[in-house]
């Protein structure tokens, strides 16, 4: 007869070797070699690691998902019936949902839209035309903050403010010594501020400063 299952003097078990080099060793020549743990449907399956049970691989009684079990805790989460995959929950709605803080150190490529909080604020691109746009969904404002500062907001009714969070008008700087600059690429040049029609589509005021030789000219 074959030996099938060969258990040595220090403990290790083999199956399908005859020198296990682990507590528990499986071979199989020259074909898939696997471990089947399998119970009643209602009950649970358990792979554990350690010696106090507080990390495994188990399939939930009544269930047929995929759950890893780290530190005491479910941590990730493999649904049988989507293959939906859960960090931080045990009911992910999406084909990825983490409930908690993500990291990338590197770039996240998107072939989609990307929502976030709970679908309020939105990143995408316009279909068949390439433009970006980054807006909320819901009646909120979008804040541009750097260093943790709020620098600039845009209200629900498009207004924007520059140091204000409430803005009064289409556009509003505010500031200790508020300055608005516009600043010409060469020398000796003309810098205008035009005020614009739109019902007549034409300049109907502007304001002019010129620098001739050193000299400003308003």
């Amino acid at each position: 007869p074959t030996e099938k299952v060969t258990i040595l003097n220090n403990g290790n078990v083999g199956i399908g070797t005859t020198s296990p080099v682990q507590k528990l060793q499986v071979y199989k020549a020259s074909a898939e070699s696997a471990v089947w743990i399998a119970s009643d449907a209602a009950q649970q399956s358990t792979l554990y690691f350690g010696d106090n049970q507080t990390d495994a691989i188990y399939k939930p009684a009544s269930l047929h998902d995929l759950r890893f079990y780290v530190n005491g805790a479910d941590r990730m989460t493999i649904q049988n019936t989507t293959g939906n995959v859960g960090i931080g929950t045990t009911g992910p709605g999406y084909l990825l949902e983490v409930n908690g803080t993500g990291r990338f150190s590197s770039t996240l490529y998107s072939n989609a839209d990307i929502t976030a909080y709970n679908g309020a604020v939105y990143i995408g691109i316009v279909a068949n035309t390439g433009v970006g746009i980054l807006r909320t969904n819901s009646a909120y404002p979008l804040a541009f903050q750097t260093n943790n500062t709020e620098w600039m907001r845009i209200t629900t009714d498009g207004n924007v403010g520059i140091g204000t969070t409430n803005p009064a008008t289409r556009l509003t700087v505010s500031d200790a010594t508020p300055t608005l600059r516009i600043n010409s690429a060469n020398t000796n040049t003309t810098g205008t501020l035009d005020f614009y029609d739109a019902v007549s589509g034409g300049v109907s005021g502007a304001i002019t400063a010129t620098n001739n030789g050193g000299n400003d000219i308003l």
